[in-house]
C-alpha cells in the first residue's frame, strides 16, 4: 500500500518518517526492542486537544516525530491527537506488520477536510478504499512509474537553463525555485502539461502555500477556524478555488479528447466513473502529498549539498 499512498496526504507523515529512519537509523546499528507501544498508557496533555500543544511546540510534525522516536531508535510511539489515540512507526518491519491495516479513523484528517474536501480518498475505508486503490494503484507503480522519469528529466534541463542565467550575486528563493520545479513535474505526471508559462505555475504555487499556510493556522497554531468573510477566509477560500479551477480545466480538456497521450493518473479517475467532485478532492489530495513532501525535500536537499562541496562534487 506505501507505493500507492507516497503522494497521498498521509504522505506528510509517512515520506518523513523513512526519512528519519534511514537517515539516523544507518548512523547506529542499537535499536530499541518495543515488547508493548510506548507512551501507549500515557494521558493527553489536554482532555479535547491532546498532545497538539506539545506538537506545536516543536515547530513541526516531523521534529516532534523525531522527538518521539528518539531520533531512530524507537521503531514504535504513540500520542494522542485531540482524542485519537495515535501509533506512528518508523522501521522497516513495523511498517511491513502493518501494511494491511488500512482503515483509519476520519477524525484524524478531518482539519484538513476544507483543503481535501470530504470525499477525499483520505477518508476512505472498507470497501470504498479497496476500490479507489485498484483504481489508482497501477499508475504509481511499474511502468507507468517509469514514465514519469522523461518529465522530471526535461524539468531539470529546463531548470539547468534558467539558473544558468542567474549572476553570482543574485539573491535566489531557493524553496520557490525548487517548489515550482515540484508542482511542474506532479502536474505534468499527474494531470498533464497544465501550465503554458511560468507565471501560471507561480499562481498555482501561491494558491497551494495560502491553503496549507491557513491549514497549519488552524492545526498546528490552534488558530482556529477564521470568521466567514475574514481576510483568512476570503484568502483561504480565492486559493482553494484557484487549485480547483485548475483541476478541473484540465478534466475538460480530457473530456473533450485535447491532449490524447496517456495520463495514467487523471484517466483512471475520470475512467472510473466517480463524481467530479470525488476526481477533484481525491486529485488535490494526492497534490497537496506530493507537493508538500518534494518541494521541501528537495530545498533542503540542494541547500546541504551547497553547504557541502565535498558531497556535491561526488554527486
Amino acid at each position: 500500500m506505501l507505493d500507492f499512498v507516497i503522494f497521498a496526504f498521509t504522505a506528510v507523515v509517512g515520506l518523513l518518517v523513512i526519512l528519519i529512519f534511514c537517515w539516523f537509523g544507518g548512523k547506529t546499528s542499537e535499536q530499541v526492542e518495543v515488547k508493548e507501544i510506548p507512551r501507549w498508557n500515557k494521558p493527553p496533555k489536554d482532555s479535547e486537544q491532546g498532545d497538539l500543544g506539545e506538537l506545536a511546540s516543536h515547530g513541526s510534525l516531523h521534529q516532534y516525530l523525531l522527538h518521539l522516536h528518539a531520533r531512530g531508535h524507537c521503531p514504535v510511539t504513540s500520542f494522542w491527537w485531540g482524542r485519537n489515540h495515535v501509533v506512528s512507526v518508523c522501521s522497516p518491519q513495523a511498517f511491513k506488520d502493518t501494511v494491511k491495516l488500512t482503515d483509519r479513523p476520519g477524525e484524524l484528517y478531518k482539519g484538513f477536510e476544507p483543503l481535501i474536501g470530504p470525499d477525499s480518498i483520505q477518508y476512505a475505508n472498507g470497501s470504498d478504499w479497496e476500490g479507489r486503490r485498484k483504481c489508482l494503484y497501477h499508475t504509481l507503480k511499474g511502468d507507468d512509474l517509469e514514465s514519469y522519469f522523461p518529465h522530471f528529466v526535461q524539468i531539470a534541463q529546463e531548470t539547468e537553463a534558467k539558473w544558468s542565467g542567474f549572476t553570482s550575486d543574485q539573491k535566489v528563493s531557493l524553496t520557490k525555485e525548487t517548489f515550482n520545479m515540484t508542482v511542474k513535474g506532479i502536474t505534468r505526471c499527474c494531470l498533464g502539461d497544465v501550465f503554458e508559462s511560468n507565471e501560471e505555475v507561480d499562481a498555482f504555487a501561491k494558491s497551494y502555500h495560502t491553503c496549507w499556510r491557513e491549514m497549519e493556522m488552524r492545526i498546528v497554531e490552534a488558530k482556529g477556524d477564521p470568521e466567514p468573510g475574514s481576510e483568512r477566509d476570503v484568502a483561504f477560500q480565492r486559493g482553494l478555488q484557484g487549485m480547483k479551477d485548475t483541476v478541473k480545466r484540465i478534466l475538460r480538456s480530457r473530456r473533450e479528447g485535447r491532449g490524447q497521450t496517456e495520463i495514467p493518473f487523471i484517466d483512471a479517475l475520470l475512467q472510473s466513473g466517480v463524481a467530479e467532485n470525488q476526481i477533484v478532492s481525491d486529485t488535490i489530495s494526492f497534490l497537496v502529498g506530493g507537493l508538500h513532501t518534494s518541494g521541501y525535500f528537495l530545498a533542503w536537499l540542494l541547500w546541504y549539498l551547497a553547504e557541502h562541496p565535498e558531497v556535491q562534487e561526488r554527486v
